[in-house]
């Protein structure tokens, strides 16, 4: 298999284009509802939404009014957690509409895309383009090795549209579940068996739909789940140990949630491991258990430990902690991993993925000040962080040992006697971000706030 150097040519120049309205740094550091997946040696990062930098002073009950843009759909940004280094790939195809909060799925190297609330322009007369949002169904796969999009028709009965749902891969087939949907589906709930649960600001509703999708066959199909299901629910995370699903979180109606569900992939048998705090979502937070949270990333990093990290609480404030699930055949338990207080932000809508070198990579996402009761939501964190669950590679040891000389004693004439990969990978994390000054002053925009933010 080629690395994925052969793959980003610097050279090609339809590689680095920027799209209309979002600034080189905003394609890097500034996004939430995106998707992200592990390549090779690369963090790939597709989709999601970017609020404008606001820089004149609000008060505490002002809005900013600067919009907020959908990232270009045909654009990859792909990063190097060895090197701190960003790239750009453009694609082509069937290239997916402008998307955020989509269920991203990585499987025998393609990427499949579901759902999400997508952006599709209308005639609204008089010269006017209307911008109209709304849930999808649409699946979309994308060869990462040819750069080619393709939507995919599928046989079967297709799941409901969907926004902020979650899903997983196994054994060549790709399982979507629940979301939250601009449009119910009554005699669909009936048919197939799931749950709606309207919510009572709107005549949109939440769903506990799981459907599964036969990549070899290119068919949906509808298997039935035994024993105790998740509630409808959007914004929660998942994660696979072996032949078992964890659901951890998610927000239906006006509560967060904090209960733990397993799912069995061979025999389709549900369990409710953890009710969390139901039936008081309100009641304190218990020291062994993660509080109520929705739009936080789960990643299984190995050893039987999955990994859940930030979200929006119940008090509608984003989170900075950190847990481990541990499972295994004799038990499964929470353990919070003890970070330093000044980590990184507190964020939520968020993406997790884990390197090589065995390192939760948690990438940008939406933040807001943390003395701040209600869900605002106007900023993002612009910093990657790096949390180590694992030995690093050899190679990755000596160049954090090299890197931290140079910078404690203030000289880099000796790296001319290394090789010259080793050279532009230390200069490349030591360099100054140069993309501050490619920031464009903000503008107004269409504004989607409200309907972004819709069932979490």
């Amino acid at each position: 298999m080629r690395r994925w150097g052969a793959i980003f040519d610097p050279a090609r120049p339809a590689a680095e284009k920027t799209p209309g309205g979002v600034s080189p740094r905003d394609q890097l550091y500034r996004r939430a509802g995106h998707v992200s997946w592990t390549y090779q040696h690369l963090m790939v990062t597709w989709g999601g939404v970017v609020e404008h930098i606001y820089n004149k002073p609000k008060g505490p009950n002002r809005t900013p009014t600067c919009g907020n843009s959908f990232h270009n759909p045909s654009l990859l940004v792909t990063y190097d957690s060895a090197t701190s280094e960003w790239g750009h790939i453009a694609t082509s195809g069937d290239v997916p509409p402008p998307t955020v909060s989509a269920v991203g799925v990585p499987a025998q190297d393609m990427l499949y895309v579901f759902g999400g609330m997508i952006q599709t322009e209308e005639d609204g007369g008089d010269d006017y383009i209307d911008l109209v949002y709304s849930s999808s169904n649409n699946l979309y796969v994308l060869d990462i090795e040819k750069r080619k999009w393709k939507k995919v028709r599928a046989a079967g009965d297709p799941p409901p549209n969907s926004e902020k749902g979650i899903g997983w891969e196994y054994q060549g087939s790709l399982y979507f579940f629940g979301g939250y949907s601009s449009k119910g589906s009554e005699e669909k709930a009936l048919e197939f068996g799931f749950e709606e649960t309207e919510d009572p600001f709107s005549d949109k509703v939440w769903h506990n739909a799981l459907v599964r999708y036969n990549i070899e066959k290119n068919r949906y199909e509808w298997p039935r789940l035994k024993g105790s299901l998740p509630c409808p629910r959007a914004g929660a995370a998942v994660s696979v140990q072996g032949s078992y699903a964890y659901i951890f979180g998610g927000r239906c109606k006006q509560r967060r949630l904090n209960d733990l569900f397993c799912i069995d992939l061979t025999t389709m048998t549900s369990t409710m491991i953890d009710p969390g705090s139901e039936p008081d979502p309100f009641a304190s937070p218990e020291p062994f258990l993660p509080s109520p949270r929705s739009l936080h990333s789960m990643v299984n990093v190995g050893g039987s430990r999955l990994v859940v990290y930030g979200g929006i609480g119940q008090l509608c404030s984003p989170l900075n902690d950190c847990w481990i699930l541990h499972v295994n055949e004799s038990i499964v338990c929470w353990e919070e991993v003890e970070l330093p207080y000044d980590h990184g932000e507190v964020r939520c809508w968020h993406t997790g993925t884990l390197s090589l070198d065995n390192e939760l990579i948690v990438h940008s996402g939406f933040t807001q000040e943390f003395y701040i009761t209600r869900l605002d939501l106007d900023d993002h964190c612009e910093n990657v962080l790096h949390i180590k669950f694992g030995v690093m590679s050899l190679r990755r040891l000596a160049l954090e040992a090299v890197i931290k000389i140079v910078e404690e004693s203030d000289r880099t004439h000796f790296l001319e006697a290394l090789p010259i990969v080793l050279q532009h990978s230390i200069k490349s994390r030591l360099k100054i971000d140069d993309l501050e000054h490619l920031r464009p002053a903000p503008k107004e925009t269409h504004y989607t706030r409200e309907r972004i933010r819709a069932g979490i």
